[in-house]
This record gives C-alpha cells, sequence and structure tokens, in this order.
C-alpha cells in the first residue's frame, strides 16, 4: 500500500478489529476500534470505542510535553501523520510532534477484548533531549460507571474504569506513573541521546472486573509484535496486491481488501471457519441477551446477493471462508426445502425464502476449489430449495414463474414503487408482478445445478430442471419490448405490462361510478390523500367482473391497505375485466381517493439482470447493452448506471434515486465480460471509479451509494456493498489467478496502463499485447494476448476452452 500522508483537517477515521482468520473473535462481545486522525475534542490522535454502546466514548491518545511545550493536536505536529502499513488488525502510522522527535506508532488488535500500541520514539537532533509521553484515556461511561483513574496493582500504576459490564484498564509496560495532564494519564519519561532510539508498550483491556482485564493486558503485552506482525503480513500474502497505473485505484483495492477481512467473524467456539458481517465499527459487536438474537440487520447474516458480491473478494484466495458461508445457507433449510434469505451466525432467521443465487455460487466454488464432495453434500438441499420456489406461496397463479414475496430479496429494498418502507405513494404489491430479475436468477440456478449434476454423475433431475428452465427463459423472452430496448415487468395474472390508466377520483367517503370495461384485463389500484398525516380505518369495497366474467366483491379492510406518512396504498389481488363501482368509507371528507390500473412500465437496474444469467442471444445483448444500458439518456451517467429511470417525485433535496448501486452495477459488468464487452466494462467501471476516488478524497471511505450525475457518496460508509470489487476489476483487466501455480488470461488488457498482480509468490504483469508471468519456483513464461489462455508451470499455455 501507497504511504498516506494526512492534514488535520481531513475527518480521517479507519478501523481496527480482531482478525478471525488469524485469531477467534467473539461474536457476541467484539470490541471494534477507530483511529481518529485528529477530528476530536481535544483535538488528538485518538483511539477510540464505544465498546458497543455500552459506553458514549473510549478514547486513548498520547500528549508530548518537552519543557514549557505540551503537544496532542495533530495540527500542531512539526511533521503530519503519515500511515505506512494498514491491515485488518494493525495499523502503523509516523508523525513528529517536535521537529527532533521521530514517532512511530504501531497499533494492534489480538483479540476481541484487548488493543495494544508499540510507540518507537527517535531522537532525530544532535542533542540530548529530555521530555515526558503521556498516554491519556477519557472514558465517558455508561450509567453507574465511573471515568479512568490512576490505581496500582503492587507496584504498578495502571488506569481503571468502570462503564456497563466492563473494566477498561490501560496498562504502560515499564513503571509509568500517573500523568499530570487534566486527563487520566499514564506517564513515562524519556533522555535520549542524539540519534537514540527507545520504545513503549501499552495495552488496553476491558473484561468483567479489574483482575481479568489486568491479567489479559500483561498475557497480550507478553506477544511478540514483531512476530505477530510477520504472521499478519504472512497470511495477507495470501490476497492479491493489486498494482495499476494509478496509485488512487491501488489505494483502493487495497482497503476495500482490509475492510473485507475487518468484517469476517468467528461464528462460536467450534473452530468454524469465519462468517461475515454487513458491517464492523466501535457501536456494534456486543449483543445486551448475551447470544446475537437481539443485533440488528448490520450483524444478522448476509442475504445470497450480499454473498454473492462478496466472493469478488473471496476467490479464490479465501476459499474455506466461501465453503463455511454457503453451508451457512444450506444448513438452514427446512423441511419443506426453503433457505432462509439471511441465516445468521446466532441462527437468527429472516423467515424469507433466499434469493435463488446459492447453487450458482456453489458452482463458482467448485470451478475454483474442485471440491467435488461438497457438490455432492450439498446437491439434494440445492434441488429441493431451487424446487421450493415453484411451490404455491410464491408461484401464486401456478404458472411456473414464481413471484418475489418482498422487495428485500430483489437486492433493492429501497425500490422505489415496492419498498414497504419507502416514501412514494406508488406503492404496488410485488407479490402482484412477475419480475425478470426473479426468472434470471432461477434460470441461472437451473443451469447451475445441471452442471453440478452432471459432474457428480446425478442425471436424477435434470430432464426437470431443463424442461423449468425452457419455461424460465420463454417469460423472459417475452417480456422483452423492442420500443424500449428492455425487459419489462409483467402482472402476475394478465401477464401483461400496460401502463397506468386512471380510472376514476373523488374527494371524502362515498362512490366512484366508473362502470367501464376493459379491452384487456387490468388490476387497479387505490391510493388516499390525506390532509394530515396518519392512517384512516378506511373500508373499500370494489365492485366488478373478474376476468372469467363473474362478478366479484372484493371487501378492503383497513389492515389491507399501506400507509406512508400522508397517503395510503392498495394493490388488488384480482385483476379485472371490468369495473362498476368503488365503495369507500372511514376517511375524511378532505381526503382524496385515486383509482387507476398499475403502472409496469417502470425501469430500474434488476431489468438488466437477464444480460448477467446469459439469456439474450449476441444480437439482443447488443441492443440492450448499447441502447439502454450504456445509452446516456437511459441509465448510463458520469458515474455509472442509475439505479432507477423513472421515478416519483420525492421531497426535494433527497436525491434517493439517482444512485448507483454497486453490487446491481457489478452483475451487469459480469453480463458485459460473458458478452465480449470487456473494452465498455472498463469503461464503465472507470466511472465507477471516478466516484470511489472522490469518496476516499473526501473522507477515505467507501459509501454505499453515490449519485449518478455529481459522484456524491451517500449512505453508509464502509459497509460491504459499498466496497469496490475487486475480482470484478481483475476479469475486466484480463486476469483470473486459479491457484498459485495457474492463472487464465482472459485476452488483452482493456486499461490504458499495466495491471501487476503479486499473489503469494506469483507475479503477473498484464499489457494490452502481452503478459508476463512469474511463477513461485522462478519460471517465467510470456504469452501474446491475441487468445484466451491457461498457464501453468509446465510453461505450455493451453486454450481456456480446453
Amino acid at each position: 500500500m501507497r504511504e498516506w500522508n494526512f492534514s488535520p483537517e481531513q475527518p480521517i477515521k479507519l478501523t481496527i478489529a480482531a482478525d478471525a482468520r488469524l485469531n477467534p473473535t467473539e461474536y457476541i462481545d467484539d470490541q471494534i476500534w477507530e483511529i481518529n486522525l485528529g477530528n476530536s475534542e481535544p483535538p488528538a490522535l485518538s483511539l477510540q470505542t464505544t465498546f458497543g454502546l455500552r459506553a458514549p466514548l473510549c478514547r486513548i491518545f498520547p500528549r508530548f510535553i518537552f519543557k514549557d511545550q505540551v503537544i496532542n493536536n495533530p495540527a500542531e505536529f512539526h511533521h503530519a501523520i503519515t500511515i505506512h502499513q494498514y491491515y485488518a488488525n494493525y495499523l502503523s502510522l509516523s508523525f513528529r510532534p517536535f521537529s527532533w522527535l521521530n514517532v512511530i506508532c504501531e497499533y494492534w488488535v489480538p483479540d476481541s477484548h484487548a488493543v495494544c500500541c508499540r510507540t518507537r520514539l527517535v531522537n532525530a537532533s544532535h542533542d540530548t533531549c529530555q521530555f515526558q509521553v503521556e498516554w491519556a484515556e477519557l472514558l465517558i461511561p455508561a450509567e453507574d460507571g465511573h471515568r479512568m483513574a490512576a490505581t496500582e496493582i503492587g507496584l504498578t500504576t495502571i488506569l481503571v474504569g468502570q462503564t456497563a459490564n466492563l473494566t477498561p484498564l490501560l496498562y504502560l509496560l515499564g513503571g509509568a506513573q500517573s500523568g499530570k495532564s487534566p486527563f487520566p494519564s499514564l506517564s513515562s519519561t524519556f533522555s535520549l541521546r542524539p540519534r537514540e532510539e527507545q520504545t513503549m508498550h501499552w495495552c488496553h483491556a476491558a473484561l468483567a472486573d479489574t483482575p481479568a482485564s489486568y491479567e489479559h493486558a500483561r498475557s497480550m503485552l507478553e506477544n511478540n509484535l514483531d512476530a505477530e506482525y510477520a504472521r499478519i503480513v504472512r497470511f495477507d500474502s495470501q490476497q492479491p496486491e493489486i498494482i495499476t497505473g494509478n496509485h488512487e485505484w491501488d489505494n483502493a483495492f487495497r482497503l476495500a481488501q482490509v475492510i473485507v477481512n475487518q468484517l469476517l467473524i468467528s461464528p462460536g467456539s467450534d473452530g468454524n471457519a469465519p462468517l461475515c458481517v454487513y458491517a464492523r465499527n466501535p457501536d456494534q459487536g456486543y449483543s445486551i441477551l448475551k447470544n446475537g438474537l437481539d443485533y440488528t440487520h448490520l450483524w444478522n447474516g448476509l442475504t445470497p446477493l450480499d454473498a454473492h458480491y462478496l466472493l469478488h473478494f473471496l476467490l479464490p484466495w479465501e476459499p474455506g471462508v466461501v465453503k463455511a458461508l454457503l453451508y451457512s445457507f444450506i444448513n438452514s433449510r427446512a423441511d419443506t426445502g426453503e433457505i432462509d434469505l439471511k441465516p445468521g451466525a446466532a441462527g437468527q432467521r429472516a423467515q424469507l425464502l433466499a434469493t435463488p443465487i446459492i447453487s450458482h455460487m456453489v458452482w463458482q466454488y467448485y470451478l475454483y476449489t474442485k471440491d467435488a464432495d461438497f457438490l455432492r453434500k450439498s446437491y439434494p438441499q440445492l434441488v429441493s430449495f431451487f424446487n421450493s420456489w415453484f411451490n404455491a406461496p410464491h408461484d401464486r397463479d401456478n404458472d411456473t414463474i414464481p413471484e418475489w414475496d418482498q422487495p428485500v430479496q430483489t437486492g433493492f429494498e429501497d425500490h422505489p414503487i415496492f419498498s414497504i418502507h419507502g416514501e412514494s405513494p406508488d406503492w404496488l404489491n410485488i407479490e402482484c408482478v412477475e419480475s425478470p430479475e426473479l426468472c434470471s436468477y432461477l434460470f441461472q440456478e437451473s443451469l447451475s445445478l445441471i452442471s453440478i449434476a452432471k459432474e457428480i454423475g446425478n442425471s436424477e433431475s435434470v430432464l426437470h430442471l431443463e424442461n423449468i428452465s425452457l419455461e424460465l427463459k420463454s417469460m423472459i423472452d417475452q417480456s422483452w419490448d423492442d420500443s424500449t430496448a428492455c425487459y419489462q415487468y409483467r402482472d402476475r395474472d394478465s401477464h401483461l405490462s400496460l401502463p397506468p390508466e386512471v380510472l376514476g377520483k373523488r374527494n371524502g367517503p362515498g362512490l366512484v361510478d366508473i362502470h367501464r370495461e376493459f379491452d384487456q384485463p387490468l388490476r387497479p389500484v387505490i391510493r388516499i390523500w390525506c390532509t394530515k398525516e396518519g392512517t384512516r380505518p378506511a373500508h373499500i369495497y370494489l365492485h366488478g367482473t373478474s376476468e372469467t366474467g363473474t362478478h366479484r366483491v372484493d371487501h378492503i379492510t383497513p389492515a389491507d391497505i399501506r400507509w406512508s406518512q400522508n397517503s395510503g396504498s392498495y394493490t388488488s389481488k384480482y385483476i379485472y375485466r371490468g369495473i362498476e363501482q368503488v365503495e369507500i368509507s372511514g376517511i375524511s371528507a378532505e381526503d382524496e381517493v385515486d383509482i387507476q390500473s398499475t403502472n409496469l412500465r417502470i425501469f430500474d437496474h434488476t431489468l438488466l439482470m437477464p444480460l448477467w444469467a446469459h439469456i439474450p442471444t449476441a444480437e439482443k445483448a447488443k441492443i440492450l447493452i448499447n441502447l439502454t444500458i450504456l445509452n446516456k439518456k437511459k441509465f448510463l451517467g458520469p458515474y455509472g448506471l442509475n439505479a432507477w429511470l423513472n421515478g416519483p417525485q420525492i421531497s426535494e433535496g433527497k436525491p434517493k434515486y439517482s444512485l448507483v448501486h454497486l453490487p446491481a452495477v457489478s452483475m451487469v459488468l459480469e453480463g458485459l465480460l460473458y458478452y465480449g464487452q470487456r473494452k465498455k466494462a472498463a469503461e464503465l467501471f472507470s466511472r465507477i471509479m471516478k466516484a470511489v476516488q472522490l469518496s476516499l478524497k473526501q473522507d477515505l471511505a467507501f459509501h454505499q451509494n453515490y449519485h449518478i450525475e455529481t459522484g456524491k457518496p451517500i449512505g453508509a460508509a464502509n459497509i460491504l456493498t459499498s466496497l469496490i470489487p475487486v475480482g470484478i476489476f481483475l476479469e475486466i483487466a484480463g486476469i483470473k489467478v486459479i491457484n498459485p501455480h495457474q492463472i487464465e488470461v482472459l485476452g488483452g488488457n482493456p486499461f490504458p496502463w499495466p495491471v501487476t498482480v503479486k499473489y503469494r509468490s506469483l507475479t503477473v504483469v498484464h499489457q494490452d499485447k502481452k503478459t508476463l508471468v512469474i511463477f513461485p519456483d522462478g519460471q517465467n513464461i510470456t504469452v501474446a494476448n491475441h487468445q484466451p489462455q491457461v498457464i501453468n508451470t509446465s510453461l505450455a499455455p493451453s486454450s481456456a476452452s480446453e
């Protein structure tokens, strides 16, 4: 990683936390820290946490005292802070508080309950200098706790505090004294000759009581930090180091890998491989219930689409983590065959059917690992899960084309129209819609299951899977619209994609006379606009003619109406050939009633998923790519692809729907690569990187979304789906690392500079026309990039198709 230099004005915070790949972490009590480079009160280089909200704040920071000068504010440092190394659980930085004093701080988090620091002090002057260093700890405790205070255990002076069920303790090795600063602190005095170096070591531990915290801190300081650092570096070398012609891109890839490693946590004490959380910051990591069942959505599991995005960071570098992640889904399978959408490490369940992309991930895992035993063990459960999507609760009209149950299954939970928590008054019930996205996932899932069946020699379900795949592909082909050059949603029962049609309006309770017969059956949507926020005890009776010609009266109760702010919406469960009238009661005289048919001429990025699933012909894919995806009047923007094209007008100042959604864009990029559009994929990826670069310059953080027109970062920082997908970049560049002894070169490099990848002892230098590969045993080979090739240590490139 290139060194980073920071000015005190930059609001930089970097997380460090125990690395579950190196040592077990504790899922229900994981203390997570962040380095705050000066943006605090008092201004200081702070290591801080809240112990998972068990304290409003705990901060540890250094103060340097020389003669009558006292410095802790980074803005007053003679030389600003430089970060040298950053790993999941380790960070080293340097600075000069005075012109003559070099300081190197190394922070290391060995486990979930401790953090250690080694501080190297070097006198860079020609004179002997005497000075003091204080390490202060500012604890704002929870109720009934107390702040840090100096005390003694034997002849050792320590700082101890109390907050919630923790006893934070700071132990400075080497005979520290109580500091004289306004803050509780431990102080050491130094007299350094010219060029002399001395070292300070401290550890902070937080367990239930003082003896436990003290013993834990002491035991952590017995570790050899140089040996631990070497172990960290050695373990980290199992992941790729990417060097491009753009230092900001290099740093983005490196930072994304560090954060992904931080998101891995131990599921328990059973020795299983780590699982992944959605975010990891100081406010998280503590379960009040002591079992994790009270954790929020950020710590109670990943969805299959989250896991699929994670694979871009883990394969082939962390196959054990991927296998554990896949097992977490498979092991949540119910007797009905259903796999839960979000199985958590503590047994949490979302009680929703998982997005059907799990078999696809299993097959991708196998392509890297050749773990046939895993295929054989998982195949029956995967087939059962696939079939569960076609059961009555999910295929409501029994036509082999299922429907989503909730928007969260789509990966676009805040969809402007379908979201059950959104602000849009134009809400539609997603259960009433057939989605090309769902069918695309199921189609690709069926192909993956067929591949698995053939690989393990189990042909029992192949014919069934082939027939369903044909049905799914037929539905997606039928949803294509030439006039818009895009796939479309269609109604669950009528299988039509109709524009909205106003059917009637009125103010207040009473009858809305419609008396219309329709050429094509439609599904009515009833909306109530209230003068004030709040719900209404509305009862609605809809009189009409069903699709079969029978008379129907649909009674809509207050519980059936979905309310958002000052409006209520109801999507009819039925389609109608004709509607006579709508009778409404229980609303105010000033309230407005609006009745229209559903609007399925809406366009969002989920409609692009057939490209990812390899469904369109080459000709149709070309049309979709050029006229829709990469059309600046449609999805393409300066900073990526827009998530939504024709969203409703919400309140001003909320650019909620002009967003770039990285997981969806990554799947479109996969589709572009499949159809041979590597240069176009590189152009799209470069647009995303422009937004990422702006975000990293602002606060050295990734963000959940970016504004499509301005690149402005929006949403939570450093969550899983905010990270730039390293694996996608490598595939676009034309490099696929299979293992340390084998790579696949996928053609030329579409970027304007060579891409170098170092993986363990393997080095790949990929240029436009040729690729140099240096293998771990010292052999090297140069190959032309005129066609895809698999290269191995035999030095005999073979066709990738062989």
